[in-house]
């Protein structure tokens, strides 16, 4: 990593661009972030033969467990939360699956330290490097445990046919939850940040790929893309419609509040973010 940051073009406004790690740039191997995390649940707990006790491991992690239903190949599974499994919950049933917590851990050190679940896009990791040669610092923000998001940054082969590349370089610093104090979307997260890189809100461009967590840059004045290759949000961005996204009701109103003053922006494909970027930083565009 860079320890100071290249000078900065005068006429331009934003002077940082802050990412989002986990599913913003690093990004699930043939296949989204839902129907990762899908399959590694239904793998470690044996979801083929699921039955509405057993299915209550995905309500152990809410932050993990969004969408599940939506995964084509857990459509009996589907069946059983949206119906006994809620109804159970609703009428107030003990717990009676003992190993659901296990499950639940042992999914997430999955997610959070396995590298071979990842890639980096080579095209946003040349994107990223046409970001620092205009000037423009590029540092890391994300809720992931350090040291497990620089081992999978530093993982060799994580930019694809590039391996001359190592993905923490390509960052002039690494941001954590677990560094800074404070977890997204707490405003004091993004506070922090600014505080560390010296700079204003209006001077930040932050790209993520969450309207849960990262909503709270915009709430502090921050500029924010929302870089959605899954389409988990393309209801949103297309109609305004917030009925297939679980959201509690603050987050929602948050994000329904930016979207509206475009505080908050969503694209779906990095041909899409590039020029979006750019037209923030008020610099001349590239075809990097």
């Amino acid at each position: 990593m860079s320890s100071s940051p290249a000078t900065i073009a005068e006429h331009s406004c934003v002077t940082t661009v802050v990412f989002d790690a986990m599913f913003t740039t690093l990004q699930p191997k043939g296949r989204g972030r839902r129907k990762m995390i899908g399959d590694l649940y239904r793998e470690a707990a044996g979801l083929d033969a699921c039955s509405a006790s057993d299915a209550r491991i995905w309500r152990l992690d809410r932050t993990m467990c969004v969408r599940f239903e939506a995964i084509k190949p857990l459509k009996e599974f589907r069946r059983i939360v949206n119906t006994e499994v809620f109804r159970e919950l609703l009428q107030g049933y003990p717990h009676r699956f003992n190993n659901a917590a296990k499950y639940a851990v042992d999914v997430r050190e999955l997610i959070l330290t396995s590298p071979d679940l990842y890639y980096f896009q080579p095209s946003l990791a040349t994107f990223i490097k046409s970001l620092r040669a205009k000037g423009i610092r590029v540092v890391i923000g994300s809720n992931q445990q350090y040291d497990a998001l620089m081992g999978l940054l530093r993982h060799p082969g994580m930019v694809p046919n590039h391996p001359e590349i190592n993905a923490v370089e390509l960052f002039d610093a690494v941001y954590t939850s677990e560094k800074l104090g404070f977890d997204k979307p707490d405003k004091d997260f993004w506070l922090e940040i600014l505080n560390r890189e010296g700079v204003k809100a209006h001077q930040v461009l932050h790209i993520g790929n969450s309207l849960r967590t990262d909503t709270g840059a915009a709430e502090v004045g921050i500029q924010v893309v929302i870089y959605d290759r899954g389409k988990e949000f393309k209801s949103v961005s297309e109609e305004g419609d917030f009925s297939d996204v679980i959201l509690s009701e603050d987050r929602e109103r948050v994000a329904r509040k930016h979207l509206a003053e475009g505080r908050i922006e969503i694209c779906h494909e990095l041909k899409e973010l590039r020029p979006l970027v750019w037209s923030y930083l008020n610099l001349e565009r590239s075809t990097a």
